[in-house]
Protein backbone atom coordinates (compact mmCIF):
# COMPACT_ATOMS: atom_id res chain seq x y z
CA UNK A 1 0.00 0.00 0.00
CA UNK A 2 3.00 2.13 1.08
CA UNK A 3 4.63 2.08 -2.21
CA UNK A 4 1.14 2.93 -4.59
CA UNK A 5 1.37 7.00 -5.18
CA UNK A 6 -1.17 8.90 -2.49
CA UNK A 7 -2.73 10.46 -6.01
CA UNK A 8 -3.25 6.81 -7.13
CA UNK A 9 -4.65 5.77 -3.95
CA UNK A 10 -6.89 9.00 -4.01
CA UNK A 11 -7.89 7.42 -7.92
CA UNK A 12 -9.00 4.06 -6.56
CA UNK A 13 -10.97 5.54 -3.42
CA UNK A 14 -13.43 7.31 -5.35
CA UNK A 15 -14.33 4.23 -7.64
CA UNK A 16 -17.15 2.54 -4.84
CA UNK A 17 -18.76 5.64 -5.34
CA UNK A 18 -18.85 6.33 -9.09
CA UNK A 19 -19.76 2.66 -9.35
CA UNK A 20 -23.04 3.84 -6.81
CA UNK A 21 -23.64 6.70 -8.98
CA UNK A 22 -24.02 4.40 -12.00
CA UNK A 23 -26.79 3.38 -10.35
CA UNK A 24 -30.59 3.93 -12.85
CA UNK A 25 -31.31 3.86 -16.05
CA UNK A 26 -28.81 5.75 -18.90
CA UNK A 27 -31.25 7.45 -20.65
CA UNK A 28 -34.48 9.39 -19.67
CA UNK A 29 -36.72 11.50 -21.64
CA UNK A 30 -35.80 15.10 -21.73
CA UNK A 31 -38.47 17.50 -20.18
CA UNK A 32 -38.94 21.04 -19.62
CA UNK A 33 -37.98 22.35 -16.37
CA UNK A 34 -38.59 24.93 -14.32
CA UNK A 35 -37.49 28.41 -15.69
CA UNK A 36 -35.01 29.19 -12.85
CA UNK A 37 -33.55 32.58 -14.95
CA UNK A 38 -30.50 31.08 -16.03
CA UNK A 39 -29.38 29.00 -18.57
CA UNK A 40 -30.02 24.94 -18.64
CA UNK A 41 -26.56 22.44 -18.07
CA UNK A 42 -25.92 19.50 -19.72
CA UNK A 43 -23.55 17.04 -17.90
CA UNK A 44 -21.33 14.98 -20.11
CA UNK A 45 -19.89 11.56 -18.31
CA UNK A 46 -16.64 10.25 -19.20
CA UNK A 47 -15.12 7.18 -20.61
CA UNK A 48 -17.83 3.84 -19.28
CA UNK A 49 -18.96 6.58 -17.53
CA UNK A 50 -22.97 7.15 -16.65
CA UNK A 51 -25.10 10.43 -16.95
CA UNK A 52 -25.52 9.23 -12.65
CA UNK A 53 -21.59 10.50 -12.30
CA UNK A 54 -23.08 13.76 -11.87
CA UNK A 55 -25.55 13.42 -9.22
CA UNK A 56 -23.56 14.92 -6.45
CA UNK A 57 -22.52 18.09 -8.71
CA UNK A 58 -26.06 18.45 -10.61
CA UNK A 59 -27.53 18.34 -6.91
CA UNK A 60 -25.03 21.05 -5.59
CA UNK A 61 -26.71 23.35 -8.53
CA UNK A 62 -30.32 21.90 -6.97
CA UNK A 63 -29.47 23.19 -4.05
CA UNK A 64 -28.59 26.60 -5.70
CA UNK A 65 -31.82 26.86 -6.96
CA UNK A 66 -30.87 25.82 -10.19
CA UNK A 67 -33.96 23.57 -12.01
CA UNK A 68 -32.72 23.12 -15.53
CA UNK A 69 -30.15 20.26 -15.32
CA UNK A 70 -29.63 17.21 -17.47
CA UNK A 71 -27.87 14.33 -17.77
CA UNK A 72 -26.04 12.81 -20.63
CA UNK A 73 -26.12 9.11 -21.24
CA UNK A 74 -23.70 8.40 -24.39
CA UNK A 75 -24.76 5.45 -26.37
CA UNK A 76 -22.36 2.54 -24.57
CA UNK A 77 -21.75 1.13 -27.86
CA UNK A 78 -21.54 4.41 -29.97
CA UNK A 79 -18.52 5.50 -31.78
CA UNK A 80 -16.89 8.72 -31.18
CA UNK A 81 -19.33 10.33 -34.12
CA UNK A 82 -22.21 8.38 -32.85
CA UNK A 83 -21.42 10.35 -29.46
CA UNK A 84 -20.96 13.86 -31.38
CA UNK A 85 -24.15 13.70 -32.88
CA UNK A 86 -26.15 12.78 -29.79
CA UNK A 87 -24.72 15.34 -28.06
CA UNK A 88 -25.82 17.83 -30.87
CA UNK A 89 -29.49 16.68 -31.20
CA UNK A 90 -29.96 16.44 -27.10
CA UNK A 91 -28.54 20.02 -26.94
CA UNK A 92 -31.22 20.86 -29.86
CA UNK A 93 -34.20 18.70 -28.11
CA UNK A 94 -33.18 20.34 -24.38
CA UNK A 95 -33.71 24.06 -26.10
CA UNK A 96 -36.48 23.08 -27.76
CA UNK A 97 -38.41 21.32 -24.79
CA UNK A 98 -37.42 24.61 -22.60
CA UNK A 99 -39.48 26.77 -25.40
CA UNK A 100 -35.46 28.40 -25.97
CA UNK A 101 -35.32 28.36 -29.45
CA UNK A 102 -32.83 31.06 -30.08
CA UNK A 103 -31.53 30.47 -26.30
CA UNK A 104 -27.99 28.77 -24.93
CA UNK A 105 -26.88 26.03 -22.79
CA UNK A 106 -24.16 25.42 -20.87
CA UNK A 107 -21.91 22.06 -20.89
CA UNK A 108 -19.89 20.78 -18.23
CA UNK A 109 -17.67 17.80 -19.16
CA UNK A 110 -15.61 14.81 -17.72
CA UNK A 111 -12.82 13.36 -18.96
CA UNK A 112 -13.61 12.06 -22.67
CA UNK A 113 -16.71 13.75 -22.36
CA UNK A 114 -14.69 17.49 -23.02
CA UNK A 115 -13.50 15.75 -26.26
CA UNK A 116 -16.89 15.31 -27.42
CA UNK A 117 -17.75 18.38 -26.59
CA UNK A 118 -15.18 19.88 -28.32
CA UNK A 119 -15.60 17.65 -31.55
CA UNK A 120 -19.92 18.51 -31.42
CA UNK A 121 -18.78 22.80 -30.84
CA UNK A 122 -17.17 21.51 -34.66
CA UNK A 123 -20.32 22.34 -36.19
CA UNK A 124 -21.61 26.09 -36.59
CA UNK A 125 -25.11 25.52 -35.44
CA UNK A 126 -24.03 23.52 -32.49
CA UNK A 127 -21.39 26.19 -31.22
CA UNK A 128 -23.99 29.00 -31.43
CA UNK A 129 -26.33 27.08 -29.32
CA UNK A 130 -23.26 26.66 -26.10
CA UNK A 131 -22.59 29.66 -23.97
CA UNK A 132 -19.87 27.98 -22.14
CA UNK A 133 -18.29 24.52 -22.30
CA UNK A 134 -16.44 23.47 -18.59
CA UNK A 135 -14.17 20.27 -18.78
CA UNK A 136 -13.42 18.33 -15.80
CA UNK A 137 -10.27 16.58 -16.33
CA UNK A 138 -10.40 16.31 -19.88
CA UNK A 139 -7.29 15.09 -21.95
CA UNK A 140 -7.29 17.62 -24.26
CA UNK A 141 -3.78 16.64 -25.79
CA UNK A 142 -4.26 13.12 -24.72
CA UNK A 143 -3.31 11.61 -21.84
CA UNK A 144 0.03 9.12 -21.97
CA UNK A 145 -1.80 6.96 -19.45
CA UNK A 146 -4.54 5.95 -22.36
CA UNK A 147 -0.98 3.40 -23.79
CA UNK A 148 -1.49 1.18 -20.70
CA UNK A 149 -4.75 -0.14 -21.97
CA UNK A 150 -6.34 -0.73 -25.31
CA UNK A 151 -9.96 -0.06 -26.82
CA UNK A 152 -11.57 1.98 -29.55
CA UNK A 153 -11.78 5.18 -27.53
CA UNK A 154 -8.90 4.82 -25.51
CA UNK A 155 -6.70 4.21 -28.76
CA UNK A 156 -8.42 7.32 -29.74
CA UNK A 157 -7.49 9.35 -26.66
CA UNK A 158 -3.34 8.45 -26.94
CA UNK A 159 -1.22 11.62 -28.37
CA UNK A 160 -0.49 11.77 -31.81
CA UNK A 161 -4.72 10.02 -32.63
CA UNK A 162 -6.53 11.71 -35.30
CA UNK A 163 -8.83 12.84 -32.61
CA UNK A 164 -6.51 14.32 -30.89
CA UNK A 165 -4.86 15.56 -33.82
CA UNK A 166 -8.32 17.01 -34.93
CA UNK A 167 -8.57 19.27 -31.20
CA UNK A 168 -5.54 20.58 -31.94
CA UNK A 169 -6.65 22.06 -35.43
CA UNK A 170 -9.25 23.96 -33.14
CA UNK A 171 -6.32 25.93 -31.13
CA UNK A 172 -5.88 28.11 -30.19
CA UNK A 173 -9.16 28.26 -28.92
CA UNK A 174 -11.65 30.75 -30.35
CA UNK A 175 -15.26 28.54 -29.95
CA UNK A 176 -17.72 29.35 -27.05
CA UNK A 177 -16.04 30.15 -23.70
CA UNK A 178 -14.05 27.43 -22.69
CA UNK A 179 -13.50 26.88 -19.29
CA UNK A 180 -10.76 23.97 -18.21
CA UNK A 181 -10.33 22.33 -14.85
CA UNK A 182 -7.46 20.10 -14.04
CA UNK A 183 -4.92 18.81 -11.15
CA UNK A 184 -1.75 17.89 -11.05
CA UNK A 185 -2.77 15.06 -8.65
CA UNK A 186 -4.97 13.45 -11.77
CA UNK A 187 -3.52 10.26 -12.22
CA UNK A 188 -5.41 9.51 -15.04
CA UNK A 189 -4.75 12.69 -16.78
CA UNK A 190 -0.97 12.99 -17.32
CA UNK A 191 0.85 15.30 -17.89
CA UNK A 192 -1.45 18.17 -16.25
CA UNK A 193 -0.49 20.13 -19.33
CA UNK A 194 -2.39 17.57 -21.44
CA UNK A 195 -5.64 19.00 -19.63
CA UNK A 196 -5.55 22.62 -20.74
CA UNK A 197 -5.82 24.59 -23.92
CA UNK A 198 -4.40 27.60 -25.77
CA UNK A 199 -6.77 30.22 -25.43
CA UNK A 200 -9.09 28.89 -22.74
CA UNK A 201 -9.23 29.92 -19.00
CA UNK A 202 -7.20 26.94 -17.48
CA UNK A 203 -8.04 26.29 -13.69
CA UNK A 204 -5.80 24.13 -11.55
CA UNK A 205 -7.17 21.84 -8.85
CA UNK A 206 -5.12 21.40 -6.24
CA UNK A 207 -4.92 18.12 -3.82
CA UNK A 208 -8.05 16.58 -5.88
CA UNK A 209 -7.68 13.50 -8.21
Amino acid sequence: YEFVDPDVRRELASLPLMGLSAIGPRRERVHARKDDGTRPVLFVHGLAGHKGNFRPMSGWFHAQGRRRLYGVSLPPKGTTEDHVQHLQRLIEEVLEVNDLAHGQVDVVAHSRGGVIARLALEDAITARRVAKLVTVGTPHGGPVTARYARSRHLDELRPGSPVVARLQRQLPWTGPELVCLYSKSDALVAPAANAQVAGARNIEIKGLS
